[in-house]
């Protein structure tokens, strides 16, 4: 790679790394994993707090990706399913109030076009 090339702003990546946030990677919002020097991969990146979305959120995601359900629909398919069982990991109880995960968007594009 010639100078020209690696100072290149469109292929520029720059990092930050600040030492100890967290002593424990579950209580980060990311996870840094360093590999030894050399190696083909020197920093992986994991996410360890998933994103979460409301009902309403849920709806227009949904709408977004043209399944359009009103809130009677939705609810009447995450029963029916059982989709907030907390085995299926897609959905989590934060407060008295769920919280839906984004895998959960393809399981009521599903279900909604099986009704």
């Amino acid at each position: 790679m010639n100078p020209a090339e690696f100072n290149d702003l469109e292929y520029a990546f720059r990092v930050h790394v600040v030492p100890n946030v967290s002593n424990n990677p579950k209580y980060a919002d990311q996870a840094v994993t360093y590999s030894p020097v050399g190696s083909d991969v020197e920093v992986a990146i994991k996410k360890v707090e998933r994103p979460k979305f409301r009902q309403k959120e849920m709806l227009r995601l949904l709408s977004d990706q043209g399944c359009s359900l009103n809130a009677h629909e939705f609810q009447q398919i995450w029963k029916k399913h059982k989709l907030r069982n907390k085995g299926k990991g897609l959905a989590i109880e934060l407060g008295n109030q769920w919280f839906w995960y984004e895998e959960a968007l393809a399981k009521f594009i599903e279900h909604s076009t099986q009704t």
